[in-house]
């Protein structure tokens, strides 16, 4: 952190870090998920990126911050249940201080290792997501509406095109069927032809959902762990 405020001559917020998968055994289910949060499809290059060197970046993980610069901003705000590291950085960037994120070093983090823990994780990163959004609109992402915008595609080609309407699943069937071989093969885990398009499948709707559950109300509290 010194030695990046000493290059770019003033003081910065923080640095965040890298994020590794849990070193133990976290069997079979455990492996599709950490396979899962780091697919392209996975995720959306912030907590759970693989990435190498020093950059900046607008939501670092798991950050060391300068305390002068928290103070700036009046800390963490607590009502948020998940995303308080996202809202925190949002609000020091708007305050036109500097984050930065490096891999010189790392942490081991557990994520979920069954398929309901998974499915509520989804779930609530989805619902907490639509709160930081309603605060910080300017985070929002394309990807993250993809699920609803293939359903509102499938709902047009029933009315419109009936012989066309299963064409969007066709095609979202190949991605990931894609993204399952090349994650087999980069990871040499052939159970991933399998677990990664499930796991996939479940992200996608379970987080959508979730979205769509606190558009008009705030999110509620639920225990994933």
């Amino acid at each position: 952190m010194l030695d990046i405020e000493a290059k770019e001559g003033k003081k910065i917020a923080g640095v965040g870090t890298l994020v590794r998968s849990d070193e133990q055994n976290i069997g079979m289910f455990g492996r599709w998920v950490e396979a899962t949060l780091v697919s392209p499809l996975g995720n959306s290059g912030g907590q759970f990126a693989q990435f190498r060197g020093r950059e900046k970046h607008h939501i670092p993980a798991f950050v060391i911050h300068r305390r002068e610069a928290l103070e700036s901003v009046g800390g963490w705000d607590v009502r948020y249940h998940t995303t308080q590291d996202s809202d925190l950085s949002m609000r020091l960037l708007k305050k036109n201080w500097q984050l930065w994120r490096s891999d010189i070093s790392h942490i081991n983090m557990r994520k979920r290792r069954t398929m309901v823990s998974f499915i509520k994780m989804s779930w609530r990163y989805g619902a907490w997501r639509m709160e930081s959004l309603k605060r910080h609109p300017e985070r929002g992402s394309v990807r993250e509406i993809l699920p609803v915008l293939g359903i509102v595609l499938t709902l047009l080609l029933v009315i419109f095109a009936a012989d066309y309407w299963y064409y969007p699943a066709l095609a979202y069937a190949l991605v990931l069927t894609l993204d399952a071989v090349r994650g087999a093969v980069s990871q040499r885990q052939p159970t991933l032809l399998l677990g990664l398009p499930i796991c996939l499948l479940i992200l996608h709707v379970f987080f959508t959902l979730g979205m769509l559950s606190s558009t008009f109300r705030r999110a509620g509290d639920i225990t994933d762990r």
